[in-house]
């Protein structure tokens, strides 16, 4: 079966840590000094459980980011100390669904199924129907 879902969240701004910064909603998280974090414009407002947080993780260009501190309402905040700085830029795309990572891959982190991650998923996204792909014949 091909995936039916692919959801792509634009990365709003990159940042270096300084000491004693904390990260996520309400400040659960403590990243080490000049971590390099990341902030995407997605949250439990968008039907992302709150829960990801911290066991959860992002996809950039093929390479997991952990998900840093509790999901807000509007913003996810990831590390990505570990990718060079060209592979992460305001702009370009976290892969929160998709080839890396399915609706049931994200449900496992969030102690729930797939089908209540795909049907939690609000009304700010874009969304594109495509045409259905063609029966392959045997």
């Amino acid at each position: 079966m091909r995936p039916a879902v692919n959801l792509q969240v634009r990365i709003l701004q990159t940042r270096v840590l300084g000491r004693n910064e904390s990260v996520g909603y309400g400040a659960t998280t403590s990243a080490k000094a000049g971590a390099r974090i990341a902030v995407i414009a997605a949250g439990y407002a968008d039907g992302l459980h709150r829960c990801i947080g911290g066991d959860g993780r992002v996809w950039i260009n093929g390479e997991a980011a952990p998900i840093l501190g509790r999901i807000s309402m509007d913003l996810i905040a990831f590390d990505v100390s570990h990718m060079l700085e060209s592979q992460v830029v305001p702009g370009g795309w976290a892969e929160v669904i998709g080839p890396h990572q399915s609706a049931d891959d994200l449900a496992a982190v969030a102690g729930t199924i797939g089908y209540e991650i795909l049907t939690s998923l609000g009304a700010r996204y874009e969304r594109r129907y495509l045409p259905a792909m063609p029966e392959i014949s045997a």
